[in-house]
Parts: structure tokens; sequence; C-alpha cells
């Protein structure tokens, strides 16, 4: 993973699972303990954001076309895409 690529990172609650978003649509989960890679999925356009809830298996995604995306990382599914939020800056 080279720095310069992403353009956020969170850990979970309970510190096992790190996400990062790279400046294309990727976001990747990582297992902390061992550093691999466990799954990646794509936005669908440039991440700007990540951040998890507190159950720790909810990822939020936010995009530079000023869209989230919710992500049921248990089952590595797209839950809800939340679409234009016209206040929202590109952070989450």
């Amino acid at each position: 993973m080279e720095r310069s690529d992403q353009t956020g990172l969170a850990f979970s609650r309970d510190g096992q699972t790190l996400a990062t978003a790279k400046h294309t649509d990727e976001v990747r989960l990582w297992d902390v303990k061992t550093g691999h890679p466990l799954c990646h999925t794509q936005q669908g356009s440039r991440i700007s954001g990540v951040a998890f809830l507190p159950d720790g298996q909810t990822l939020v995604t936010s995009s530079w076309k000023q869209d989230f995306r919710v992500w049921d990382i248990s089952n590595r599914t797209n839950l809800v895409f939340a679409g234009m939020v016209s206040a929202h800056m590109n952070e989450v």
C-alpha cells in the first residue's frame, strides 16, 4: 500500500479491521493483526473518506461526487446508496 494512493482510513472499534480508501474508487479491508487484506470493493466514484459505525460491522464511504454508501462488512454488501447530499463536503 502506497501512502500517496490513500484518501482515507479508519479502524473498527475493536481495532481488528482497518479500512483504507484509494484515490480511485477502491476500499480495502485489512486484518490488523496479520496485515493481510480481507476483501475489497468499489464505490463507483473517487472516495474521499471512510468511517466505521460504532457496531464495527458497518462502514460508511463518501465520494467526491458528494454521495455516501453504507456497507455491511460482515457479508461485504452495499446496504444503502445515499445519493448526493447537497451540504456534504466530501468527508465522513
